[in-house]
């Protein structure tokens, strides 16, 4: 909130009240149990990173299949879509895989 000042100064901003403010005081530390659940949503978000990456490399390789057969496109492209869509299924296979072993570490 802008109020006019007393002193020689123009303006000055007046604090605002700590009951409004948008947001967790400075004061107050976060919960541990708000610091546990951090490795798990991180481990969810490379899950479904993961996933979407098998769903859109299928689909996007079914497509470019088809695409490449219907525009006559030499077969060393067919080889080059192939090899592309292979290595990031691997990709994806490999952080499920770790996914997967450090679950096992955590006792779940």
């Amino acid at each position: 909130m802008w109020r006019r000042a007393t002193s020689t100064d123009a303006l000055c901003r007046t604090k605002p009240n700590p009951g409004t403010a948008i947001g967790p005081r400075p004061d107050q530390s976060r919960k541990t149990s708000d610091l546990q659940d951090e490795p798990d949503q991180a481990q969810r978000r490379q899950l479904r990173l993961a996933g979407a990456v098998i769903i859109f490399v299928m689909v996007g390789w079914f497509a470019a299949s088809a695409l490449g057969g219907a525009l006559g496109l030499p077969v060393r492209f067919a080889f080059l879509i192939d090899l592309a869509a292979m290595a990031a299924m691997i990709w994806a296979l490999v952080v499920l895989y770790r996914l997967w072993r450090a679950r096992q570490g955590d006792g779940v």
